[in-house]
């Protein structure tokens, strides 16, 4: 999932970018995420978690446990 936004911080406008793994498990999760489409506007809801516990790891993954499509 890629995020793009204005954020201000202490006054100041900036430009917001990240990308992010998302794992959508279960059933229900994993049918409705393989029907989206690239530039598909979503809100997705879950938790962030370390994507391994190995020494060192540091990236990320939002878990997701709700996903809502703004089509």
């Amino acid at each position: 999932m890629q995020h793009q936004s204005r954020q201000s911080e202490a006054g100041i406008l900036r430009e917001v970018r990240c990308r992010i793994l998302v794992m959508a498990a279960g059933e229900a999760l994993s049918q409705q995420a393989s029907c989206l489409q690239q530039d598909d506007e979503l809100r997705v809801t879950g938790f962030i978690s370390r994507s391994s516990f190995r020494d060192g790891e540091t990236r990320l993954v939002l878990h997701a446990q709700n996903i809502e499509t703004a089509r």
